[in-house]
C-alpha cells in the first residue's frame, strides 16, 4: 500500500467512460499536461470509491450524474504522481453513458476532452498504466 507524509493511503476513483455507437465503442480522454489521461481523484471524507468515481467523472467530463452508469469494477492502478511525487492508488470502473458532449475542466488544467474509438483510446493513453486499464475495460465490454 502506498503512503503519504501523514502515513495515510492516498486513494482515488476514476472511470473508463465509455460510449457506445454504429461503429463500436467509444472512450472519453482529458489531455493535461501532455498527457491524454481517464477522468479520476480523490476520494473524498465519506465517500465511496463508486461515489467518488462517479462524481470526478461527472466533474472532470461535465456530464451529468444521472446519465452516467457503472457497469462493472474493473481494477486498481498504482502510480507515482507526476506533479506531487506522491505515489497514488486508484480504482477503477467502468462507466457507460449516451451522453455525447464532453468538456475539459480548464481551470484544473485540463485542455482537450475527447471521445476516441477503444483502439485509438488505448494508442493515445500517455501511461501503460492507463492503457491496460482501457484494455481490461475493453475486455469486459465483449
Amino acid at each position: 500500500m502506498f503512503y503519504n507524509m501523514k502515513n495515510l493511503p492516498i486513494k482515488s476513483a476514476g472511470g473508463v467512460v465509455v460510449r457506445e455507437t454504429l461503429k463500436g465503442y467509444f472512450v472519453a480522454l482529458l489531455y493535461k499536461n501532455n498527457h491524454w489521461v481517464l477522468p479520476k481523484g480523490k476520494i473524498e471524507k465519506g465517500e465511496t470509491e463508486r461515489k467518488a468515481a462517479i462524481r470526478e467523472v461527472s466533474e472532470e467530463l461535465k456530464i451529468p450524474v444521472g446519465e452516467l452508469k457503472i457497469t462493472a469494477k474493473i481494477g486498481k492502478s498504482k502510480y507515482m504522481h507526476l506533479e506531487t511525487k506522491e505515489p497514488k492508488t486508484v480504482t477503477f470502473f467502468l462507466v457507460e453513458t449516451k451522453h455525447r458532449k464532453i468538456f475539459p475542466i480548464k481551470k484544473e488544467g485540463f485542455k482537450k476532452a475527447k471521445w476516441f474509438s477503444s483502439e485509438n483510446a488505448v494508442r493515445k493513453a500517455t501511461f501503460p498504466e492507463t492503457k491496460e486499464i482501457i484494455a481490461k475495460a475493453m475486455k469486459l465490454l465483449q
